[in-house]
């Protein structure tokens, strides 16, 4: 049977306020950490949006483009994975922002507990372990997210540089 705990009033941020010395660098090395996933964000939707463009303009003219993808099968997949990769990595990139707030949340919470130096509470030191542990997995899960978006990004890339090689040869 688990044991229930009673939430502390003091976490909800009226009382148990954090000096902005306390976490104004970790603030600062997350805005950064986001930021690159929110580049790779940017830059993969930039790529689905050219692709959905070019797709566009090339149908309806009939263009070589048009032709050599008709013939060829291996320029057909190229052309249909390139988009799916930039897809998995606006996913990865979005799960990555998710993770890394959510993963903030809990040094917060962690740095309130700390703060807060219950002797009283048997399960205060617990609960402080608790969200750290909670913000240290968070955290592996975003670190993750982001390799796999930084991966699926490259390989989109390389993809698309593919297929516009193997039209460049056709000509």
């Amino acid at each position: 049977m688990s044991k229930i705990r009673k939430p502390l009033a003091t976490l909800s941020g009226t009382s148990g306020e954090i000096a902005e010395d306390r976490y104004r660098h970790d603030l600062a090395l997350h805005d950064r950490f986001q930021q690159f996933g929110s580049e790779l964000l940017r830059i993969a939707s930039m790529g689905l949006a050219a692709f959905g463009f070019v797709l566009l303009t090339e149908s309806s003219k009939g263009t070589f483009a048009t032709e050599a993808m008709q013939a060829s099968c291996f320029l057909r997949l190229i052309v249909s994975l390139f988009p799916v990769f930039f897809g998995i990595c606006i996913a990865f990139s979005l799960m990555h922002r998710f993770l890394a707030s959510d993963g903030m949340f809990h040094h917060f919470r962690a740095i309130k507990l700390i703060d807060l130096n219950n002797p009283k509470d048997k399960d205060h030191a617990d609960r402080i372990v608790s969200e750290e542990r909670r913000r240290n997995e968070k955290f592996k899960q975003s670190e993750r997210c982001l390799h796999l978006s930084a991966l699926s990004l490259g390989l989109g890339a390389a993809l698309l540089t593919a297929s516009f090689v193997w039209i460049v040869a056709l000509l």
